[in-house]
């Protein structure tokens, strides 16, 4: 009796799964006749079906008792799903990240994934800043497992301005004007409500800007205009009339001497004629 090794793979089918062994072995005995069979894993059929991979050794007898040994291996041929991924990072620390998972087919059937978030998809978003480890399970139950990392990237801009103080006491007349560097797409939104870059028509007092870039990243900068306008300071000294007489006068002294009215510095008088006229109706009652 002998015991045919076919060549490979004919006498042995490697394990191609990772969740139901899969492997086998197939005899081929000459001359044909009745045979006892008893392999290393305890099995007693000719062919033996869901191998691991691993070395197997059957002991042959046949009905004179007499026997031989053979001994065969299988392999593996598993093969695990094979990953690549690429991460956006995320914009100011706002949860606008996400990672593109890419799965190659290096087997057929279909994939199923389990992130760290709880995510079940290929492919994420909406992250914040961190790092996202994957399972990913190919139909044959093998699997394999990958991360990215989510960084953080912040927009860098600078934020300056010329402010000019409020100086009527007519019509507010303050003034910023903003400058943002280097120039792109911003969004202003002021304390007072303005949304434009400048802001005009201003009285006194804080002003406070975020600025927005196109990658919803802000900061904050803020202005204090201030109060220009000069009021007069006045001083009066009177002389009292005399026996009924109109002979009385006062002296009315302004401090500084002048003023700043519609823009210009306009020069007082010591007096006013308005004051004059208001002595002699004092006198006459």
């Amino acid at each position: 009796m002998t015991i045919h090794h076919l060549p490979s793979p004919g006498i042995t089918t490697d394990n191609t799964s990772c969740l139901t062994p899969n492997g086998s072995i197939s005899l081929t005995i000459t001359p044909s006749g009745s045979y006892t069979f008893s392999w290393s894993n305890g099995a007693s059929l000719e062919d033996i079906n869901n191998l691991a991979s691993g070395s197997y050794s059957v002991t042959v007898t046949d009905g004179t008792s007499c026997n031989s040994l053979a001994t065969f291996a299988v392999g593996t041929n598993v093969v695990l799903p094979s990953l690549t991924t690429s991460a956006i990072n995320a914009n100011c620390s706002q949860s606008n990240g996400s990672i593109n998972l890419r799965s190659v087919a290096v087997q057929q059937g279909s994939y199923t994934y389990a992130w760290s978030n709880g995510a079940t998809s290929e492919d994420i978003s909406n992250l914040a800043i961190g790092t996202y480890n994957v399972t990913v399970t190919g139909s044959s139950g093998c699997t394999a497992t990958t991360s990215a990392t989510i960084m953080n990237d912040n927009s860098s801009f600078n934020i300056t301005g010329i402010k000019t103080d409020h100086t009527s006491c007519l019509t507010p007349n303050g003034s910023i004007n903003l400058y943002v560097t280097p120039s792109g797409i911003y969004t202003f939104s002021w304390s007072n409500g303005a949304v434009t870059e400048d802001i005009n028509n201003l009285t006194a007092g804080i002003y406070i800007v975020t600025v927005t870039d196109s990658a919803s990243c802000s900061r904050v900068h803020s202005f204090s205009i201030g109060e220009g306008v000069f009021l007069p300071m006045l001083t009066s000294t009177f002389t009292n009339a005399t026996c009924g007489q109109s002979n009385g006068s006062i002296n009315l002294s302004v401090s500084p001497g002048a003023i700043l009215m519609l823009g210009r510095m306009v020069q007082l008088p010591k007096i006013s004629t308005i004051w004059q006229w208001a002595l002699q109706r004092y006198r006459d009652g």
